[in-house]
């Protein structure tokens, strides 16, 4: 489906890019990716290294309704990554321990 022929969408919600934004789309529609929590990048794919941000990071967003339409509030907050690491070793995943704990792919 494309947006322009949802004119009535207001808001739409977008997920597992691992890539936290916002963009305003056709009629006024406000397109929202929180981004990720505990899996910053795509550790298990070679593009991974374009989508990154370089931090580990959890990443969220705040969607609040306002008078003149919705707000967006983009937030990255510090977690146990040291924690998830370690079990993510555990687990035989060591590309995705790196990313983990570090928000890059080697």
């Amino acid at each position: 489906m494309r947006l322009a022929s949802e004119p009535t969408a207001r808001v739409v919600l977008c997920g597992h890019s691992h890539r936290q934004a916002v963009v305003h789309g056709p009629h006024d529609c406000l397109v929202l990716n929180p981004g990720s929590v505990g899996c910053p990048v795509f550790a298990d794919i070679p593009v991974a290294a374009n989508l990154e941000y370089r931090s580990p990071h959890a990443r969220y967003a705040i969607l609040t309704k306002r008078q003149r339409g919705w707000q967006a509030e983009l937030l990255a907050l510090e977690y146990d990554w040291d924690a998830a690491s370690s079990r993510a070793l555990a687990n035989d995943h060591p590309k995705w321990a790196q990313a983990i704990s570090s928000g890059y792919v080697k």
